[in-house]
């Protein structure tokens, strides 16, 4: 997670420094790979840290949080380009990325018996995570839901908004803003239904999906 954070951090640094469309592109690609690994790197952290009756319930708060990012790049992200300019906010987003990742490599631990340093990979056990039914089930489902709803919010609604409809820059932003409340509250309170309510993650999985289908 700190290596990958460390080239979406280098991404962001790219983007704003860029001369063309292939520089944007560059930076844009280096901050998708980079931010990637996070959510299903603090999921693997959470069945360390936390007995599985909590993991639903941890796991609601990180995408809560994560949301809380999408969100700082509605309004709160309209206004700093406004102060700042793009190149600037970027590059200041590019350095924050930066030292959070050194942060986590010393400080995180794998494990609560390791020290936080030590991080270690294998290309076996990587292998059983691609080969796996339940996980191209589970990115599957996500893509469709959380990955439309991301693709509404950051590529689509802000041009439609303010290209079709002549909405003002910040009062799309308001919009945008308003669009992951709903988000941040569901994220946690399904988790909590998963671990002390229903007690299965199914029933939780359905639940949402007869809500979206509804």
């Amino acid at each position: 997670m700190p290596a990958f954070s460390l080239i979406g951090g280098i991404g962001a640094m790219v983007f704003a420094a860029s001369a063309g469309v292939n520089g944007l592109i560059a930076g844009r690609a280096l901050l998708g790979v980079g931010m990637a690994c996070n959510l299903m790197g603090s999921l693997k952290l959470f069945t360390e840290w936390f007995r599985p009756s909590q993991f639903a319930t941890v796991s609601g708060l990180i995408l809560a949080v994560g949301i809380l990012g999408n969100m700082s790049a509605t309004s709160p992200l309209v206004l700093m380009v406004s102060a700042l300019g793009w190149r600037a906010s970027f590059s200041i987003i590019g350095i924050i990325t930066i030292v959070l990742a050194v942060c986590f490599y010393f400080l995180v631990r794998n494990r609560p018996d390791e020290p936080a340093s030590s991080a270690t990979s294998s290309f076996d056990s990587i292998k059983s995570i691609f080969v796996s039914p339940n996980y191209w089930a589970i990115s599957g489902a996500t893509l469709l839901r959380y990955g439309t709803s991301s693709a509404v919010q950051a590529l689509w609604a802000g041009p439609f908004l303010m290209t079709i409809l002549l909405v003002s820059p910040l009062a799309t932003g308001n919009i945008l803003l308003m669009f992951n409340l709903g988000l941040i509250a569901g994220s946690p309170v399904s988790g909590f239904l998963s671990d002390r309510i229903t007690c299965s993650r199914k029933k939780s999985w359905g639940l949402g999906f007869s809500h979206a289908d509804s």
